[in-house]
C-alpha cells in the first residue's frame, strides 16, 4: 500500500476534509484497475473507498447518410444476453492524441462504417458509485457503411433504424445500456436539428 497524506487526485474530498491513509491496487490489467484507499472520513471516521479505474471510452451515435441511426445489437457475456447499444471502445489500446480518431477505428470495427463529420458532444460518468471513468460522446455523420472488422470474441449484429425508433428503444427501455440510452437521448436535440442543451 502506498502511503498519502493528501488527495491530490481528488482535491474536492481533500476540501470537503477527507483524509488518505494510502491506496493499493489489488487488481490491475490492460483493461481497468482496482483502487481501494483507505480514508479517514470529515468526522473522524475510519473508512475505504473501492474504484475501478479505466481508461477513457468513446461512445458513438452513428447517423447515416439518409438521416437514420446504426444500432448494434451485442452479445454481453457479463449479463449473458444480447444487448442493444451505440458503438463504442476504451482507450486502453488507443496510442494517438484525438479521441475523434479512436471514433473512427470503432465505427470501421463494429460497424463497418465511415463518417464525413465526427462531432464531440461531451464527457459524463455512466457509474458514479464505482467506476472512475471518462466516457466521451460524439455524434458522427454522413456515415455510410461498409464491411465491419469486429475484434476477437465481438459477437455484433447491425441494425438501421429511423431516428424516432432509436431513441423510442432508448426510452422504453428497450436499450437497457444505460450509456447507450443516455447517449442517444443526450443527442436528441442534434438529431432533431437543434443545439445540444
Amino acid at each position: 500500500m502506498t502511503a498519502a497524506s493528501e488527495l491530490t487526485d481528488k482535491p474536492t474530498a481533500r476540501g470537503l476534509g477527507w483524509q488518505l491513509r494510502g491506496t493499493s491496487y489489488p487488481y490491475r490489467d490492460q483493461y481497468l484497475a482496482l483502487r481501494r484507499d483507505e480514508l479517514t472520513w470529515p468526522d473522524g471516521t475510519p473508512g475505504s473507498y473501492v474504484t475501478i479505474e479505466i481508461h477513457p471510452v468513446v461512445v458513438v451515435v452513428p447517423v447515416t447518410v439518409d438521416g437514420k441511426i446504426v444500432l448494434i445489437r451485442q452479445y454481453r457475456y457479463t449479463v449473458d444476453d444480447w444487448v442493444w447499444e451505440v458503438p463504442a471502445g476504451g482507450s486502453h489500446d488507443f496510442d494517438g492524441d484525438d479521441l475523434a480518431d479512436l471514433v473512427r477505428r470503432e465505427l470501421r470495427e463494429e460497424i463497418g462504417g465511415e463518417a464525413t463529420e465526427i462531432t464531440h458532444v461531451g464527457v459524463y460518468h455512466p457509474a458514479i458509485g464505482k467506476l472512475n471513468a471518462d466516457f466521451h460522446l460524439y455524434l458522427a455523420t454522413g456515415v455510410s457503411l461498409g464491411e465491419a472488422e469486429p475484434e476477437v470474441g465481438e459477437m455484433i449484429q447491425i441494425h438501421i433504424v429511423p431516428v424516432e425508433q432509436a431513441l423510442a428503444m432508448a426510452r422504453d427501455g428497450t436499450i437497457a445500456s444505460s450509456s447507450s440510452a443516455y447517449a442517444l437521448l443526450r443527442c436528441e436535440p442534434l438529431l432533431r436539428g437543434g443545439q445540444v442543451v
